[in-house]
């Protein structure tokens, strides 16, 4: 009988150490390989810290409003000129792989239901010379679209129309292994993947863009800006597995937080 309870002891303690241990592995994998995140949780100011630690501090720009959001703050954009400059470091140059993480409440703006979201590269959506950018298409109610720029033929993914909908908060996320394969993009909404109406392989070798900022509700021509709020907007220097995608979204996916 001892040994019977012996082994029962052992079997709840070897169970409680497995438990621990993938509720330890869960919470490292949403910070591993993470090189921008910007909680928007400061309240006030014009500067939205980079959590990552890693320095890419983000400056408000012509007046982004402080807000509530589905993880803490958000920050409103007026879909005027409103937008986020994270400066040019260089761990944000040039990457090989990597996903965008951020929770959305995208309006309807001057250019129609459509903005951009994050950008590191120059142009537009429809008009892009360098790096890659994620914005809703002008034209085609709230369709998702990324877009890396390749020498010969761009690398252009999009979700259809109206699987973001307008005036409610829902989350995104973009992976991309570096590949010119279309196949190697995937856009998720609240942890579940899209599917796609447009995959477009890029080919040639991709365009730098190191002299180029990370900017956040805006491209670099200072267009089709972002109108809308922003949330707990991550980059990471990986592709995120499925499992970390809910993860991210399970942060949120409760009701948001009261204003008041």
């Amino acid at each position: 009988m001892p040994n019977s309870k012996l082994k029962i002891f052992y079997s709840c303690v070897f169970t409680i150490l497995i438990f621990l241990a993938a509720g330890t592995a869960s919470a490292q994998d949403i910070t591993s390989g993470l090189v921008g995140h910007w909680t928007f949780d400061e309240g006030s100011g014009t500067v939205a810290g980079d959590s990552s630690g890693l320095g890419n501090t983000g400056t408000l720009t012509n007046g982004p409003v402080w807000g509530v959001g589905k993880v803490g703050g958000a920050l409103s954009f007026d879909g005027s000129n409103d937008y986020i400059d994270a400066g040019s470091n260089a761990i944000l140059d040039d990457m090989s792989v990597f996903s965008f993480s951020a929770w959305i409440n995208p309006g309807t703006g001057a250019y129609g239901p459509q903005g951009t979201i994050v950008q590191k590269g120059h142009g537009d959506i429809q008009l892009t010379y360098e790096g890659w950018i994620l914005a809703f298409y002008p034209n085609a109610p709230t369709q998702l679209t990324f877009r890396a720029v390749h020498q010969t033929n761009h690398l252009l993914i999009q979700a259809p129309p109206n699987v973001f909908t307008m005036n409610e908060w829902q989350h995104v996320v973009v992976t991309w292994d570096g590949s010119p394969n279309a196949s190697g993009v995937k856009i998720f909404r609240n942890g579940v993947e899209v599917s796609y109406s447009t995959q477009q392989n890029g080919s040639g070798p991709k365009v730098s863009d190191v002299a180029r900022n990370f900017l956040i509700g805006i491209n670099s021509y200072v267009n089709t800006p972002f109108k809308g709020s922003l949330d707990d907007v991550r980059i990471y220097n990986r592709a995120l597995s499925s499992t970390d995608i809910q993860a991210l979204y399970a942060l949120g996916s409760g009701p948001p937080p009261s204003d008041t």
